[in-house]
This record gives C-alpha cells, structure tokens and sequence, in this order.
C-alpha cells in the first residue's frame, strides 16, 4: 500500500510525518520548488498540540515556538472585554513547516511536482488547499469559496523592533472596534506576529497606501499597535480577502481523500485552520496504519475517517464564521452591546465553551 499527498502546506506534511511515523508507504508532491510560505506565523492550539504529540512532535513544536499563556480580548482604548486561558504555541510558518519536513522520512518530499488528477498505484490525498483541483471529483458541483465579507491584512514586526514587557511575552491580543478589529501575537525571537481585519481595503492597494490606511484606522488605538505597525516594512504586508467553503457533503471517493483546506477551508477567526488540518493528518494517518494492519478494508477507510473529522471540522467551521460576524461588528448600539455581553459572560463559561474545540478528541488505537 502507498499514499501520495499531493500539496506541501501544513496538512500534507503533517501526513507525511504521520504516517512515517506509523510505518505506511508515502509520497508527497508540492508544485513549488521549496517549502511554501502562504503566511507569516501560526498559533498552534492545545487541541493540536494533543495530535503532534501522538506522533511524538509536540515538544519540538514547544521548544520552538513562543507559548501563549493568555489570550485577551480587547477596546480600542485598552479596555479588557474578555481574558481566556490558553495552552498554545506561536511560530513562524516555515519554523512550523520545517519541523514536519524534517520528521517525514527521507526523499518522501518531491518539490517542483504539479499532480492534478488522482495516482493509479495507491492512495491518493488531496491536500492542495481551498482550491484544491481535487474538490470536483469528490463533490461534484460544489460552489465557490463564500466571501466572508470582510479582509485582512497580515505582517510581521522584525525580532527586537517592539519591545514586549516579558510579562506580556506569552500573551495574545486582539483589540474589537465598529467593523474593525487587530490581532497582536509574540512568536520566536522576539518578533511579533499582527493581523488587521475591515471590511473594505483603499482602493489604491500600493504597498505605502495600505500603510498610510493602517496607520489612520489603527495607529491611535492602545500601546503596542501604532509602534507595531511602525516597525513592519510595508512592502511585506500581505493582503487577503477572507473566504471559506461551505461545508461538502462527502471528503472521499474512491481511494481519494481530502484533508485540511481542500475539505474544510474556515476563516481565522478561531485560529483553527491549520490547526484542523493537524488534526486531520493525524487520524487520517492512523486510518492508513489500520488499514495496512488489516483493521480497515479499502472501502472502509474513507467512511471511518469522515466520521471521526467531518462532524467536528465542519463545527468549528460554522463557529469561526459565526464569531466573524460577531468582532466585526459595525452599529455602533450593536457594539455596545456586543461589549456589555463581552464583559458579563463569566470567564469560566467562556473556556467551557472553547474547551470542546481545544482537545483532540483522539481516536481509539484500536
């Protein structure tokens, strides 16, 4: 038996190192000539770190990120609307990347690799992301991905350029105004890590007009935004519009699975998207190992890894779009209240209610 993962994002090459872990046959192609770079950073949640830990990564994860303690929610002059636990890691993509490179086992990684259609010999896993070329041929005329209604800008301050009390080392931010919202997240090496949310971007898109439009809609709000955003080079700001997928009503076909983006692209909104896709490689690569052990048939596998994935993955989906909605907000009578109810929900309720998205619930090894 032999799995080829077509796509080198986070999904496909945390596949790659779980099923080498678990002694399966595999190949990966990635159309690019090296690792790809489609973002500057990443928190990697408790639930995620619960998977990588299975396949023994969770502590190189640890060791080589920024961990993140607390996670705030807050106004634009400071003010604290929400304060939240939190047992997460912030790296840089590629930091992120290497790392499951690395635990892959040798020459299974093939760079400079377009596969558009499914292998014959084997397994194939469609890991190509949100536009995945595979999506056709396991839901045929599924629609579009959905405009969530708003952008996002995202950058990275150079290590050194921000100073961050160490108190506030481990600590994630991200600041709700009218329509409007920013993220401020520490990483490795002293950088810091921010994103930008607003429903419409100037319409000069010139790396010093999104500059000037940042600074004007976020350089009054509280210590450290204005000097954050000082310290990026505008030219490295990379703009997005915010999209996902509506939820497929299949992730298989045949011996053709899909896994991360390609199945269930969701907005940021959670933090969720790669997180989720760990999560697939891992039960998706535990599936594999079954399957060569004789646990599984071939027209099992796809139907037992959509059972143990979609119901979850298309949740958090659901409640990422939902919470956008929510932080970005523009009545101004609709943000009073959204602060009010911000403020009075106990922080136990809140956890309670994250706790379900932040533990892998891993299947039986059995």
């Amino acid at each position: 038996m032999k799995v080829s993962t077509v796509g080198g994002g986070i999904g496909g090459l945390a596949l790659a190192a779980t099923l080498g872990r678990f002694g399966v046959e595999c190949q990966l192609f990635e159309q690019h000539p090296g690792l790809r770079e489609t973002g500057f950073a990443l928190t990697v949640q408790r639930n995620a770190l619960q998977a990588l830990g299975i396949i023994g990564l969770e502590q190189a994860v640890r060791g080589a990120g920024q961990a993140l303690t607390d996670g705030l929610i807050l106004t634009p002059a400071g003010r604290v609307l929400a304060r939240m636990s939190l047992e997460a890691c912030a790296l840089q993509r590629r930091t992120l990347q290497g790392l499951l490179a690395d635990a892959a086992p040798r020459d299974v990684i093939q760079f400079g690799r377009r596969i558009e259609s499914a292998v014959s010999d084997g397994w194939t896993v469609a890991a190509d992301g949100i536009h995945s070329c595979f999506r056709d041929l396991v839901a045929p005329g599924n629609p579009p991905p959905r405009d969530a209604g708003y952008i996002a800008w995202r950058g990275l301050a150079p290590a050194g350029s921000v100073p961050v009390a160490t108190a506030r080392r481990q600590q994630a931010t991200e600041t709700w105004g009218r329509g409007v919202r920013f993220g401020v997240v520490p990483i490795e090496n002293d950088q810091v890590y921010w994103f930008a949310v607003a429903r419409d971007a100037p319409a000069d898109e010139a790396p010093q007009e999104m500059r000037r439009f940042l600074l004007k809609t976020f350089g009054h709000w509280h210590h450290p935004i204005g000097n954050v955003l000082d310290a990026t080079p505008c030219e490295s700001i990379l703009l997005t519009r915010v999209v996902d997928r509506l939820p497929l009503p299949m992730w298989h076909s045949g011996q053709l699975v899909l896994l991360g983006d390609a199945a269930h692209a969701m907005t940021p909104n959670l933090g969720q998207g790669g997180c989720q896709a760990i999560e697939d490689a891992v039960v998706l690569g535990r599936c594999f190992a079954q399957l060569q052990q004789g646990r599984l048939q071939d027209d099992e596998l796809g139907p037992r890894y959509q059972q143990l994935r979609k119901p979850r993955a298309d949740r958090i989906a659901a409640q990422s779009f939902a919470l956008g909605r929510v932080a970005n907000v523009g009545n101004p009578a609709l943000v009073a209240l959204r602060n009010l109810a911000m403020r009075a929900t106990p922080r136990r309720l809140r956890e309670k209610s994250l706790g379900d998205i932040l533990t892998f619930p891993a299947p039986s090894a059995d």
